[in-house]
């Protein structure tokens, strides 16, 4: 029963509480209400403005128009100008077919100088290999000098060793 007095107190506090925050909310509404009626009228006025200038933009005032001045080019001055401008068309479009040719030319050449380098990575291929073998063949070589030079040294040394019995046997 204590439990249930607790709670409606507390159900009861709080009730108070929101009344009182709802209390001073109120205070301002008047205000509030106040403000939304000139921001309505604001509004209002500002749509009028821009109706008035869309009215002055689509239809100007003729005191603010300017003309603009221009002449009409008479015919001779034209048809000099159009030859000047195909003139210049003319000289470009050499330039143009000068330079294409040019690049006929390298292209060709590179093109040229493509397969040299191929055929050339073909024979250094071929060259590498033979230098290989020669290598090999060199290395086989050296090494059969060696031996023979070792057995050359062998033999020296026996030569001398039998010289040597040789003259110890004659001395005695």
């Amino acid at each position: 029963m204590n439990d249930d007095m607790r709670m409606l107190n507390i159900q009861l506090n709080d009730g108070q509480r929101t009344l009182e925050v709802l209390k001073r909310k109120m205070v301002h509404i008047p205000e509030l209400s106040e403000a939304v009626v000139k921001l309505k009228s604001k509004v209002e006025d500002e749509t009028i403005k821009v109706g008035d200038l869309t009215k002055k933009l689509e239809n100007p005032d003729p005191s603010r128009r300017r003309e603009l001045k221009s002449e009409e080019p008479d015919p001779k001055a034209l048809e000099t100008k159009i030859s000047v401008y195909e003139e210049l068309l003319n000289m470009k479009k050499e330039q143009l077919l000068e330079k294409e040719l040019i690049l006929e030319e390298i292209t060709m050449k590179s093109d040229e100088l493509r397969k040299r380098a191929l055929n050339n990575r073909d024979r250094t291929i071929e060259i590498a290999d033979r230098i290989n073998k020669f290598q090999g063949e060199i290395k086989k070589l050296t090494k059969k000098r060696m031996a023979l030079i070792s057995e050359l040294s062998m033999f020296q040394a026996l030569s001398l060793k039998q010289e040597q019995n040789i003259q110890d046997l004659k001395e005695k």
